[in-house]
């Protein structure tokens, strides 16, 4: 079985597998982080990290630390990273240094695209810390969940805001891919030039890509409840 109308629907597949996984990986966790062993949680992470997330930073040409297609367990170490949060709920104690952490790894993605337009004339440069699976990018997206998962939401409409599309994020992501086919050619067409003129219209064209899968996922979640509750009538 494979999802080849929508091309984001990679990590389905994916999903399907860990999902299957999950009652073995379970037991690692009962076993591992109620174990009280500090050296065997961590441990466990030095190995999971050495084999996927550190690859992609250092591996180069002929060079490997550990071959490639470790770094396809990366969910894994995702898996046990979220079991590690829930269990033991670390907190932050120096924010600033969180933010500047993200901001470092996060920032270099538009950072480079920039000099790749106005220095280099269409040229390629590598990222600095790889992609996102790299080690700099766990790092990163674990700072910022850690950040975010305890924050409490005062502003009612902010708090609503934020759960409705955290409830259709799934639909929406999937959504994106039509939306994503159709108006980045269509904006093309109309108004690319050469891509320094183009790059102004990233911020309308990404927001109009998420209201638009926005409302498609509610709409789909609406028609799949009155669908549902019409069979189990």
């Amino acid at each position: 079985m494979g999802y080849k109308i929508i091309g984001y629907a990679w990590y389905v597949e994916m999903f399907i597998g860990l999902y299957l996984c999950v009652p073995f990986l379970n037991i690692v966790v009962e076993k591992v982080f109620n174990s009280g062993n500090k050296k065997l949680i961590y441990g466990l992470f030095v190995i999971l990290i050495f084999m996927t997330s550190l690859p992609p930073l250092v591996n180069r040409g002929e060079f490997r630390i550990v071959p490639n297609y470790w770094q396809m367990c990366f969910p894994v170490l995702l898996y046990f990273t979220g079991a590690y949060i829930r269990n033991f709920q670390p907190v932050i104690k120096h924010k600033i240094w969180a933010v500047l952490a993200i901001g470092l790894v996060y920032l270099q993605y538009p950072l480079l695209n920039y000099l790749k337009i106005s220095l280099i004339e269409e040229g390629n440069l590598p990222n600095v810390f790889g992609p996102y699976y790299a080690l700099p990018g766990y790092i990163a997206m674990t700072l910022l969940f850690v950040s975010l998962y305890k924050v409490d939401i005062k502003t009612e409409i902010i708090r609503k805001a934020v759960t409705d599309v955290s409830l259709v994020s799934y639909e929406m992501f999937l959504f994106s891919y039509l939306y994503d086919r159709l108006i980045y050619p269509w904006a093309m067409e109309r108004f690319y030039t050469n891509q320094n003129s183009f790059i102004v219209w990233f911020v309308p064209i990404t927001l109009t890509v998420l209201l638009t899968s926005y409302i498609m996922a509610l709409i789909y979640r609406k028609i799949s409840g009155l669908l549902e509750s019409k069979n189990n009538n």
